[in-house]
């Protein structure tokens, strides 16, 4: 029925699933019950994206779907909007401009903000113009975090602190939920119906 429908994996990507039945419904590589933001955080250790292909026996290609997903989640869930050019008529009054609220700088972590008026309000490593989301995908190259790191000039928390939020925002765009528990009547046929087999 339509309950049943809702609740069906999601294909992500190419190996990148999700579903209910699942590992909760969070995002894991086909055919295995690896999860992927647990395969972000294992950069954290400092091994490449090899080793952790290997440590998981999932393929490179997977693990670098896995980083691309997870980065793109992150500019998606924590880029703030540029405020709009004022109109003609509001500069020719000459009154001074106010942008709203929501065009303020946010502080996403301890390393991590969005500023509007910092690569067009894309999140970024706090006092540079890393882009947090090209440090994740860097990952992909092969690099250890040590490398990446000193690559960009930041430091090794704002790396593992990007890895984690990228991780989170997989978690929050992907996971699928799982279907409301059965009824009484629901689990007492399904226990009828599987008593054959124990």
């Amino acid at each position: 029925g339509m309950s049943e429908e809702k609740y069906q994996g999601v294909e992500i990507g190419k190996y990148v699933v999700a579903d209910p039945h699942i590992c909760h419904g969070k995002p894991t590589v086909r055919g295995t019950r690896v999860l992927v933001h647990r395969v972000l955080k294992r950069f954290r250790r400092g091994e490449t994206l090899d080793e952790v292909a290997a440590g998981y026996k999932i393929s490179r290609e997977a693990v670098i779907e896995g980083l691309y997903l997870a980065a793109e989640a992150l500019f998606e869930k924590y880029s703030v909007p540029y405020p709009e050019p004022p109109s003609m008529e509001e500069l020719l009054k000459g009154d001074p401009i106010r942008y709203d609220d929501k065009y303020q700088r946010v502080q996403i972590g301890k390393y991590t903000v969005a500023d509007p008026h910092i690569c067009h309000g894309h999140p970024t490593v706090r006092g540079t113009r890393v882009l947090v989301h090209i440090v994740i995908r860097t990952f992909s190259s092969g690099e250890t975090i040590d490398e990446v790191a000193a690559g960009y000039k930041i430091s090794r928390e704002a790396v593992i602190e990007g890895l984690s939020l990228a991780a989170e925002a997989l978690l929050e765009k992907y996971a699928v939920p799982y279907p409301e528990p059965l009824s009484m009547e629901g689990l007492l046929k399904m226990d009828s119906a599987h008593q054959r087999v124990s």
